[in-house]
This record gives C-alpha cells, structure tokens and sequence, in this order.
C-alpha cells in the first residue's frame, strides 16, 4: 500500500501538476511499477505511460498540448475503461 502511494503521488507530480513535460521523467516510474502487484491498475498504466513516453514517436513535432493528449490523456482513458470492463465482466 505504500509504493502504490508513492507511485501515485510521484504520478501526480509528474504527469499532472508539472509545467514541464519531458519523456524521460517517466523512467523513474520504472523501478516502481515491477514493485508493484501484476493486475494493479497504476501499474498498468504507469507502464504504458512509460513506454509510450519514452517512445514518443509523435509527429506532431512542437505542438505540446496535442503531445501530452496523445501521450498521457490517452492510456489514461484506455486504462480506466479497461478497468471498469473487468470490474463490470
């Protein structure tokens, strides 16, 4: 309960209230995420988060908003309705 805690207030910090946005941020989720048990939510979606972000194989080139839609607010959604999908089935 603990790392889920902290990974979800580092989560906040990074993704949510920080002024910058830079892919690399996300490779401190790493260590976190494996801590993490396999079926947890913010694990899945912190991974996808890093993946996608470490990746980031935009074309949007400087268009920074748009960036962070596609590659934050996306697996978000994705994840949420995957969990209520099992949750529901």
């Amino acid at each position: 309960a603990l790392i889920s805690s902290w990974t979800l207030a580092m989560f906040i910090l990074v993704c949510v209230i920080s002024l910058k946005h830079y892919p690399w941020y996300y490779g401190m989720f790493l260590p976190l995420i494996f801590l993490l048990p396999d079926k947890h939510a913010l694990r899945r979606l912190l991974l996808i988060l890093s993946v996608s972000n470490l990746l980031t194989l935009t074309v949007i080139g400087q268009a920074h908003i748009i960036n962070y839609l596609l590659i934050t607010l996306v697996p978000i959604v994705w994840v949420l309705k995957t969990e209520r999908a099992l949750k529901t089935g």
